[in-house]
């Protein structure tokens, strides 16, 4: 049983620690993620810092924000494969170097507004 509960506290580890680093990468901030998936920004904060494990529904909420699969939030050997142009451009987001992963934010909002704008005018 300790065994379990000492996994269980690693995977939340793990995964707050990876949610934090797609989190920046991407310059969301822990209010607009918790709207976008229905939790508050504390709520976010102590995932985060390993203090909350997340319940499925909310860590699957929160793969499916960012585009990911859950195990890439979760495994804890770094080993995961990303699937989908968006999971693959957010690894090569946390690749980057600061600059350009500011940049490479700033074209990819710029592609969503255009997309955005194109879907309004039809």
């Amino acid at each position: 049983m300790q065994a379990s509960v000492e996994k269980a506290a690693s995977i939340g580890k793990v995964f707050g620690a990876r949610l934090k680093q797609y989190r920046k990468a991407l310059h969301v901030k822990q209010e607009g993620l918790g709207q976008s998936i229905g939790c508050s920004k504390s709520t976010i904060s102590e995932i985060e810092n390993g203090k909350h494990t997340p319940h499925l529904d909310t860590a699957v909420a929160i793969a499916e924000f960012f585009g990911i699969s859950l195990d890439v939030l979760v495994k804890e050997d770094g080993q995961h494969q990303c699937q989908g142009s968006f999971a693959k451009t957010t690894s090569l987001l946390l690749a980057a170097s600061t600059e350009c992963r500011v940049d490479l934010v700033l074209i990819l909002r710029a592609l969503a507004d255009d997309l955005e704008r194109t879907v309004s005018s039809s």
